[in-house]
């Protein structure tokens, strides 16, 4: 015959963690959010690093618009050989005939052309050189328009 065994019934206690509830209850109504002083403090670190990173913001945006100033003026130096043949025309680069349809000069740029540079209508260059004077205190720049294509190639940065 089978043996009848007795299941084992032991009790096991769970217990759980205070209630976090109750916890507050003990410590008071200011227990969650942050403090006076502690946002005095993030505020004044917060106004300390805008007062430093404000005047280099405004120096970045500078030189960004300097950069792209200069890059569309020498994009639009580089294709004028383009500009000839796509017109079917001859063009010629002076200080006295020098005109907004060929040339796009930002406001506070000068562009110089110490001896005339001509294009002929089949997009040949004569070449020379062309100097860029930035608005501001920034540096004169030379560069050398190269024969056939009008390629540009930086020669120096005048003081």
């Amino acid at each position: 015959m089978a043996s009848l065994e007795e299941p084992d019934l032991t009790l096991t206690l769970v217990t759980c963690p205070p209630s976090p509830r109750r916890d507050r209850a003990l410590l008071g109504p200011y227990v969650e959010g942050f403090t006076l002083l502690e946002l005095l403090v993030v505020l004044v670190i917060m106004g300390m690093l805008t007062a430093l990173v404000l005047p280099r913001l405004r120096s970045l945006e500078q030189s960004s618009l300097f950069y792209t100033q200069q890059q569309s003026l020498l994009h639009d130096l580089g294709r004028i050989s383009y500009l000839a043949y796509s017109r079917g025309h001859d063009l010629t680069l002076s200080n006295q005939v020098i005109s907004r349809s060929v040339l796009e000069i930002p406001d506070g740029w000068r562009v110089v052309f110490p001896h005339p540079i001509l294009v002929d209508f089949n997009g040949f260059c004569s070449g020379g050189d062309v100097e860029l004077t930035p608005p501001g205190d920034r540096p004169k720049e030379v560069w050398h328009m190269q024969s056939p294509t009008c390629a540009l190639q930086p020669l120096q940065h005048a003081p």
